[in-house]
């Protein structure tokens, strides 16, 4: 059976002027116009990263007056 090299890649979380985000293979150059954070690990590391972010983000939102 073929070994799937995204089981056990590092991975990278990227951001870019939108504040948009992507988790981004480690070995591969990122896009254009999109930077590195300081979070690395595995796929699955990187997605829980994000989606606490987001929910931080979310909840920071969530207080705000309109």
């Amino acid at each position: 059976m073929p070994h799937d090299p995204s089981a056990t890649s590092a991975y990278r979380v990227l951001v870019n002027d939108d504040q948009q985000v992507l988790v981004w293979p480690a070995v591969r150059v990122p896009p254009a116009g999109w930077r590195q954070t300081r979070m690395t690990g595995s796929q699955a590391e990187c997605l829980a990263y994000v989606d606490q972010v987001w929910a931080e983000h979310r909840s920071s939102l969530d207080g705000e007056a309109p």
